[in-house]
């Protein structure tokens, strides 16, 4: 998060606009309800599962995706403040030192409440996990083709 802050200025500013920035922020969606469910039930390994370890993998994936025409500014201001909550039941006194020294937000994040979250979009997160399974595929594939030797034709001797 402090990498991220202190290069704020290269994040893209304007609103989420690209399928990337759509896919995170319904990942982030989905992340916040099951995060949530998890925590209703006194399931904590698999709220720490959602709330930190999957969102995190949803950032890394969105940084990839973004490329070169960098990541939106708002959105990872988002994933910090969402992230920071859904962790403070866990490690309170870490979300409180994000909360209070990186985002600089006042209060305490205990009286922060709950991130709210739109609906999550289902279709998106099942055709963006085609087009990942997609990638990794084609990945493997070249891969596979640029490692095998390539046969030089036989000379037919007369």
């Amino acid at each position: 998060m402090e990498e991220v802050l202190a290069a704020e200025s290269s994040l893209r500013t304007g609103p989420p606009s690209t399928y990337a920035d759509k896919v995170f922020e319904n990942d982030m969606n989905i992340a916040i309800r099951l995060t949530e469910k998890a925590y209703e039930n006194c399931l904590f390994r698999e709220a720490l599962k959602n709330g930190f370890y999957d969102l995190q993998a949803a950032r890394d994936e969105y940084r990839l995706s973004c490329g070169s025409g960098g990541m939106n500014h708002d959105l990872i201001l988002k994933f910090m403040d969402v992230q920071t909550r859904l962790i403070e039941p866990i490690c309170p006194q870490f979300a409180e030192h994000v909360w209070r020294e990186l985002l600089k937000k006042e209060g305490s994040v205990v009286k922060a409440g709950w991130p709210t979250s739109d609906e999550p979009d289902l279709v998106l997160k099942g055709a963006n996990k085609y087009l990942q399974d997609s990638i990794i595929l084609m990945r493997k594939l070249l891969q596979k083709q640029l490692s095998v030797p390539r046969r030089l034709p036989r000379k037919v001797l007369k």
